[in-house]
């Protein structure tokens, strides 16, 4: 009888063997991705299962780059480290600043994992890497432009390059490295060894690295404040709750403790931008724990920014109060840090704009001012300019973004209390009347409610005229 060649995908995994399969597994891009591929075919799922470690180890090693695999690990051990032991704390702080200073050039010796991490272990890291990957690709897009159309200046390449890349994957891995370490509410109160702590997180880097990570924190902000508001405006069973809509993202619990959740949660967030997509993500988050502690806020742990007692010792000032302007380069030299990194050095525009944004205040205010709002919304101190610009223009230029309209207008600020007032009332109203989901800002619209037949919308739709029409000859 003449041979048959097999024929399909699983003729072909049978003539070429487990090799190949192998080979297809070991070339995804997530270890998330092996999920829907080892549920495909049996041969996938033998190779999983007899070697999940080997192929989580070999996608992982594939999908982050070597001059980050060692951040990217510490980052992971910063996760489960006991918040009290201090000791460990300081080391892997000392590490992954060390870590943050590889030179950019190629060449990098890659950092080679360990081999005991559990398979969760390479499934956070490649999960933390891809939501950071996409939280830069995202904030990019969203602000890169900004300095260019506001203020005309002119970036040294229309396309984000690998040192504004690095610059923004660090800041982010950063933010969630002091998530990890100083967000979690221990029940304790915080001790003098515990701020000495958190003092260093910021201290191993320079003031406009750390302003980096104030760029990042103020993306993030927009972004989870953004989702909050879409709930606290139109979501009916949040409107039954008449919660308070009038703290600031930086004071308000909801927030905060979603800032703290973690890089895939919140590039998930990042990338939602419906309201149906806003709710599935946040509701339970919202719904099941209790406030989060204000000293566990991660606005809280940013003021710990401000340069530290032993800066100020070391500039030897005539006085606190002098300007960085007034500077000597010998002076100015003493915020650099080793961390930095050869791209954020002192001949770069990070330190060329921090000191342009900065140059009128003194040593205890050049680093997390509120009134810098607009300058971290637009990551001032993350993208390269050409250096045709001189250090009073780039102050003049930044003074006018400050005092113009902030460029993302934040949603809460275009309502009145009035109309909020109603708004709550009426989705009270329909969660009495068993109905969820969307109500719109100012139509009876129940096109996005559910749970309620015609005949309740009408009569709630009645209730709310003759409540306006007595109110109207009350005032009247």
């Amino acid at each position: 009888m003449a041979h048959t060649a097999p024929r399909g995908l699983e003729g072909f995994l049978q003539e070429a063997g487990l090799n190949i399969a192998w080979q297809i597994l070991g070339q995804l891009d997530t270890v998330r991705q092996l999920g829907p591929v080892i549920r495909s075919h049996r041969i996938f799922y033998t190779i999983f299962k007899a070697n999940s470690l080997a192929l989580a180890r070999a996608i992982v090693s594939k999908q982050i780059p070597s001059r980050l695999a060692h951040s990217l690990f510490l980052f992971l051990v910063s996760a489960n480290v006991s918040l009290k032991d201090y000791a460990m704390i300081r080391n892997l702080l000392t590490d992954f600043a060390a870590a943050s200073s590889i030179p950019a050039a190629a060449g990098v010796p890659p950092f080679n994992l360990p081999f005991n991490l559990s398979f969760s272990g390479y499934y956070n890291l490649s999960e933390n890497y891809a939501a950071a990957k996409l939280l830069v690709k995202n904030m990019a897009d969203e602000t890169m432009d900004i300095p260019t159309k506001r203020l005309g200046l002119t970036r040294q390449s229309p396309e984000i390059t690998s040192q504004e890349t690095f610059r923004l994957m660090r800041a982010f891995l950063r933010y969630q490295l002091m998530c990890n370490l100083f967000c979690r509410n221990t029940g304790e109160e915080p001790n003098e060894e515990a701020n000495r702590v958190r003092s260093l997180f910021f201290s191993t880097f320079s003031p406009w690295v750390n302003e980096q990570m104030l760029c990042v924190y103020a993306y993030l902000e927009r972004k989870v404040t953004a989702a909050f508001d879409d709930l606290v405006a139109h979501d009916v069973e949040w409107g039954k709750l008449g919660a308070s809509w009038d703290n600031n993202a930086g004071d308000c619990h909801h927030i905060q403790r979603l800032l703290s959740l973690g890089l895939p949660f919140l590039s998930s967030i990042a990338r939602a931008d419906t309201y149906e997509e806003r709710s599935r993500l946040l509701k339970r988050k919202l719904y099941s724990r209790s406030p989060t502690d204000p000293r566990y806020f991660p606005s809280r742990q940013l003021r710990f920014m401000a340069p530290q007692e032993d800066l100020v010792q070391r500039l030897h000032l005539s006085h606190d109060e002098d300007k960085l302007e007034s500077y000597s380069p010998a002076q100015l030299g003493q915020f650099a840090r080793p961390s930095d990194g050869a791209q954020d050095g002192m001949d770069s525009s990070p330190y060329r704009v921090w000191f342009a944004t900065h140059m009128g205040c003194h040593v205890r205010t050049c680093v997390f001012n509120r009134g810098d709002w607009s300058l971290w919304q637009c990551g001032h101190v993350l993208w390269d300019y050409t250096d045709d610009v001189s250090a009073a223009d780039l102050r003049q230029k930044f003074e006018r973004l400050i005092r113009e309209a902030p460029e993302f207008e934040r949603y809460r600020n275009t309502w009145v209390k009035e109309d909020l007032a109603r708004s709550q009332g009426q989705r009270a109203d329909i969660f009495r009347a068993a109905g969820r989901g969307y109500w719109p800002r100012s139509d009876l619209d129940f096109s996005r409610i559910l749970g309620m037949d015609e005949d309740e919308k009408k009569r709630l739709v009645e209730d709310w005229q003759q409540k306006k029409l007595t109110f109207a000859r009350e005032t009247t």
